[in-house]
């Protein structure tokens, strides 16, 4: 059976997800993720993704936040990263008490296909009521 889905598949790339732990910060996570690179460009890129909410004020990343970087990181789960988003990687997925709302919140949203977790565009928040 083909899948329209896959390693293999031109829409899609190896990429890794790192889920945020209490304490951790986007200075430290790329440090670990490229222990041989300037972190610079990559921190700059992880807090450009954060969305624009209280939570997330002052480019602070919340536990459970899940972070998709490029596959040479060092650090992270293996998932595939749609083309569509490659060039907002190393980005942000944003998680809620502990679950992802992705239709509502950031650039980057996570599914599921065939026990394969794949990264995609996130549908524009819905527009205010009224």
């Amino acid at each position: 059976m083909v899948y329209p889905f896959g390693p293999n598949s031109v829409g899609f790339v190896h990429g890794k997800e790192y889920t945020v732990k209490p304490g951790d910060t986007a200075w430290g996570i790329v440090s670990k993720a490229f222990p041989n690179s300037d972190p610079r460009e990559k921190v700059q890129q992880i807090d450009e993704s954060l969305p624009k909410d209280a939570a997330h004020a002052g480019d602070t990343l919340q536990p459970s936040d899940q972070i998709v970087l490029p596959d040479s990181a060092k650090i992270g789960q293996d998932v595939l990263i749609s083309s569509e988003v490659r060039g907002q990687v190393p980005g942000v997925i944003p998680t809620y008490e502990g679950s992802v709302e992705p239709k509502d919140y950031g650039q980057l949203a996570q599914s599921e296909y065939h026990g394969q977790t794949l990264v995609v565009p996130n549908s524009p928040p819905p527009p205010p009521a009224g």
